[in-house]
């Protein structure tokens, strides 16, 4: 068997699916445990900020977010920083640094999104490619050629249609999942960040 025959019976093709289909597996899982710990994160350190403020020592509150970073960190150092203006003044800032970390959160949904559009296209073009690799053999058989030759040389390339859908159907479950995770991530963030605000307007 040649290389293009390799090809054109789908092994290559195949072991490119494969590569997509991990490559969606390792992104979903790193992303969504990045993601998780991020909301914990979020729980814990809101509990060290609160003790900081209360006891008005905003230095050590900053550097406290500076040493442990974070979307959320992050997004309440904006808001430490410009404690003393007016909360108006403050929401606004940490409005702005809230959609900067929301948009970093984003990374890799679009990786999925790309490979479940590719991965049928992918496998399509593998079985196109056997299928006309087939339809040359069965010229070339000429009297002798029949069914079941032909059968015998497109069968095996129409797997990786089927291949190819299957690994773009979990890529979409993955896009989903991940979005969801994303979006509980944001939610996370708001909260913070209100409680954040209502921690400054509190009567001392």
């Amino acid at each position: 068997m040649n290389f293009w025959e390799t090809i054109t019976r789908g092994e290559y093709v195949m072991f490119a699916l494969a590569v997509l289909f991990i490559l969606v597996i390792i992104i979903w899982i790193v992303r969504a445990t990045k993601l998780s710990s991020l909301i914990n994160k979020n729980l814990s350190m809101m509990h060290r900020i609160r003790d900081y403020v209360v006891e008005g020592d905003l230095d050590n509150a900053i550097e406290f977010c500076q040493a442990n970073p974070s979307p959320g960190a992050r997004i309440i150092c904006a808001g430490l920083t410009r404690v003393g203006q007016n909360m108006a003044e403050i929401s606004t800032v940490m409005l702005t640094a809230r959609e900067a970390e929301s948009s970093n959160l984003e990374k890799g949904k679009r990786w999925i999104n790309a490979i479940a559009i590719m991965a049928p296209l992918i496998g399509a073009a593998g079985t196109l490619a056997g299928i006309c690799d087939g339809l040359i053999e069965l010229a070339d058989a000429g009297a002798f050629a029949d069914m079941a030759l032909l059968g015998q040389e497109i069968a095996p390339t129409i797997v990786t249609t089927i291949v190819g859908l299957g690994v773009g159907v979990f890529s979409i479950f993955a896009y989903y999942c991940l979005d969801g995770a994303i979006d509980k991530t944001k939610s996370s963030l708001a909260s913070l960040a209100l409680e954040f605000e209502d921690l400054l307007n509190e009567p001392s």
